[in-house]
């Protein structure tokens, strides 16, 4: 009873895998017999054969169970002479998963065939797999024959016979791939593999059939007396890598599963192939937290073989953001003043979540031993709006890596633990390689920071001024003596810019008493001014700025004109420069020898020109220190008419007294 549904159970196993399709052949470790005369549960020979001549099938040569190789059973296969006294013909010892075919009684007569037979489900084998080789273990002694032979053929649903030579016209369309192993004598176990060769033709799904045959020789009626023992007959899936390219770079390495790539991680740069003719590649397992991507191999087998897999990781290159670096000059204005300028570095990146930000690193005030190392600054989360940058956050600032400076060294970082800095941007992104930006950090330590992040643009007193508009950082390098002067920029700008001692002031009117001037702190771009230092300034200016128009602007009250200069040299001819005499501040007609430099200004009248005009400076005593007395070139000559100075700038340094200045008597005191 335990036996019949032991038969029952193995025939029902055997009808769901006929129907489903199989990976290996069923019983293929010839464990199972279902009697002395053939393996049965997919294997045949000549006891189930069919043909006009299966009459004679009882003289053919059946399979012998014998002692396997590590196991109980294996299958033995025998030639012998089939047929009485000498009536007959060699037979060769046969095994097969389809159906003996004995069509003749001449053994090389195409009738005699092996085939799959698609109606009978015990002698036909439909087959899921895609295998890459077959293997078994085997035993071979020569009766005369060179070798034993095991075949193996994939085709589509048709019924293909072995030798291919009985097919029909046009068989070649159903194979599929197919397999062949040569066994030489070996009276020892033996492994033997053989690869299989795809033709390119495919079956439907549920329509792949495998025909498998084993023979004592692969030439019918050949010698008798051949013994070819089988066992263990296995279908290989394999599933290994056998290319592992990245940007056209192989880096496949035998047995080995782990790789490092010194690249950032890529997919349409990936290109790995599998030894396996089935096998599949899954390379989307990819962990962009640790840059590590993992490729999994399944053999085609997978399915009923869950262990046929191999895995293997390449570590990429972690992500960086992408950093655009533009270089300029930055000019740093300190409450108004301007520091000298320092060549610097903005980053503009992208960060990995696509978002943009901008840093500029290791910001430092000033220059020299007095510097003040402040830190990074960087803003988050940008928007880019036809290549301009707006933006206004509270950041912490945090420590720089200038070698120059210890990390405790940095002030925004100890000024960020107090709570967060405002910062404001305004930028614009002028090419691939070119920024401007203004940073402003205001309140800082009770100080206002403006950055001008711009090209440089130098003045130098004698030369003509020639500055391109824009934002633009302006070294302005003009000496002013101690006392009053003219001045006149093409930019806006404070007057604590030229020092915390220095005063300004701008045409107000004209009246009975003169020329009248009031005090202002902030210089209008174009405007003619008078400008006051209680001391010699020599040292540069240094400006952050804009530059629209570079056009000097008149300013007129009734007969008088205030007018700016740019040109290099200005003859002073029937106009007005600034003097002082007595102690009182006044416009004294030059005449022809007088010259004036660039940014500077002067005085022209309509109608009656005097000698000498008063000026009136509202909040300022008359005489308040020596005048920058004509501002232009000039002689000084003695009463007694001795040569002092030729084409003179300052009457600074001469002892008081009376001179004759360009023809006309002056009073320096």
């Amino acid at each position: 009873m335990k036996k019949s549904l032991l038969c029952f159970l193995a025939c029902a196993g055997l009808m769901t895998v006929h129907a489903q399709g199989v990976y290996q052949i069923p019983n293929s470790d010839f464990e199972n017999w279902v009697s002395e005369k053939e393996p049965g549960n997919g294997w045949n020979s000549f006891a189930s054969a069919g043909g006009s001549f299966s009459f004679a099938s009882s003289m053919s040569p059946a399979p012998e169970k014998v002692e396997g190789y590590n196991s109980s059973y294996a299958v033995k296969l025998k030639s012998i002479f089939a047929g009485i006294g000498s009536l007959g013909a060699n037979a060769n010892g046969n095994l097969t998963t389809g159906r003996v075919n004995m069509g003749s009684m001449t053994p090389t007569n195409a009738a005699n065939y092996n085939h799959t037979d698609s109606t009978s489900t015990n002698h036909s084998l439909v087959f899921a797999g895609m295998p890459d080789a077959v293997s078994c273990m085997a035993k071979f002694k020569s009766g005369g024959s060179e070798h034993g032979r095991g075949q193996f053929i994939l085709h589509d649903k048709y019924d293909y016979k072995d030798p291919e030579t009985s097919n029909e016209a046009g068989y070649e369309s159903h194979k599929i791939a197919s397999a062949s192993i040569l066994i030489p004598e070996t009276a020892e176990w033996t492994y033997f593999e053989a690869g299989f060769e795809y033709t390119g033709n495919t079956a439907p799904s549920g329509e792949q059939y495998i025909l498998a045959s084993f023979t004592t020789n692969p030439v019918a009626g050949g010698s008798v007396n051949d013994e070819l023992i089988i066992d263990d007959v296995k279908f290989i899936y394999h599933s290994e890598l056998a290319s592992l390219n990245y940007d056209g770079k192989d880096y496949l390495i035998k047995d080995s599963n782990e790789y490092v790539i010194d690249a950032v991680y890529d997919a349409s740069k990936l290109n790995c192939t599998s030894n396996g003719k089935g096998a599949t590649i899954d390379a989307t397992s990819y962990n962009e937290e640790t840059a590590v991507l993992t490729i999994t191999v399944q053999g085609n087998d997978v399915s009923v073989n869950p262990t046929n897999v191999h895995t293997y990781t390449i570590q990429f290159a972690k992500p960086q953001p992408i950093v655009t670096e533009f270089e300029n000059d930055l000019l740093v204005v300190l409450n108004g003043q301007g520091l000298p300028n320092q060549a610097a570095k903005i980053q503009l990146i992208q960060e990995l979540d696509s978002t943009i930000s901008l840093a500029l690193n290791n910001f430092i005030l000033g220059n020299g031993p007095d510097a003040i190392p402040v830190g990074n600054i960087k803003l988050t989360n940008l928007e880019i709006t036809d290549g301009k940058i707006k933006a206004s956050q509270d950041i912490f600032i945090t420590a720089g890596d200038d070698p120059a400076y210890k990390e405790e060294d940095w002030l925004g970082p100890m000024l960020s633990a107090m709570g967060a800095i405002t910062v404001n941007l305004d930028a614009t992104i002028q090419s691939e390689d070119q920024m401007e930006a203004i940073i402003e950090i205001p309140g800082f330590m009770g100080m206002n920071i403006r950055v001008n992040f711009a090209e440089t643009q130098t003045y130098t007193d004698g030369e003509a001024l020639n500055l391109t508009t824009g934002l633009t950082n302006i070294a302005y390098h003009r000496t002013f003596p101690a006392g009053w002067s003219t001045i006149c920029l093409p930019f806006p700008t404070s007057v604590v810019a030229f020092g915390t001692e220095v005063k300004a002031q701008e045409f107000a009117s004209v009246d009975d008493k003169g020329v009248n001037f009031t005090e202002v702190t902030e210089l209008e771009a174009n405007k003619p001014y008078l400008i006051y230092f209680s001391e010699a300034k020599e040292t540069p200016t240094y400006f952050g700025t804009e530059i629209s128009e570079t056009v000097p602007v008149s300013v007129t009250y009734g007969d008088f004109t205030f007018c700016g200069s740019y040109a290099a040299s200005t003859s002073m001819d029937g106009k007005y420069v600034l003097a002082e005499q007595d102690e009182v501040q006044k416009l004294i007609l030059a005449d022809a020898g007088t010259a004036l430099n660039a940014t500077r200004a002067y005085f022209t009248k309509t109608g009656d020109q005097p000698a000498e005009i008063r000026l009136n400076l509202e909040g300022v005593t008359t005489g308040i220190g020596e005048a920058e007395q004509i501002e232009t070139t000039f002689t000084v000559y003695t009463l007694q008419g001795i040569l002092v100075r030729k084409q003179a700038t300052t009457l600074n340094g001469l002892p008081r007294g009376i001179y004759i200045i360009n023809g006309k008597k002056m009073v320096v005191k």
